[in-house]
């Protein structure tokens, strides 16, 4: 019964909408501390990719949000991949 609840709360929580992307690529997006922190107290995989393999640290990099890539990255979080449109925000945050 624990695992069978566990495994619900982690398909909850890596929940993705059709473009791929989580609640967590959601937050880191808009730099949300508070919502970063409790989603991955709640067990969200820091490293998920959206349907274009990009990860919640990506987007928190490409959006400038430097609290919330040095919260993804002592989760855990790998180096994001890089695109041409991220380089910049990249070099300076990441």
């Amino acid at each position: 019964v624990k695992e069978k609840a566990a495994a619900q709360k982690e398909a909850v929580v890596n929940h993705k909408i059709a473009d791929g992307r989580s609640s967590l690529h959601m937050a880191a997006t808009r730099g949300d501390k508070a919502a970063v922190a409790a989603l991955l107290l709640a067990g969200a995989a820091v490293d998920l990719a959206d349907a274009s393999g990009y990860t919640p640290l990506f987007f928190a990099a490409q959006n400038c949000r430097v609290a919330v890539c040095a919260m993804l990255r002592a989760a855990g979080a790998k180096e994001p991949p890089v695109s041409p449109l991220s380089l910049l925000s990249l070099e300076n945050i990441v």
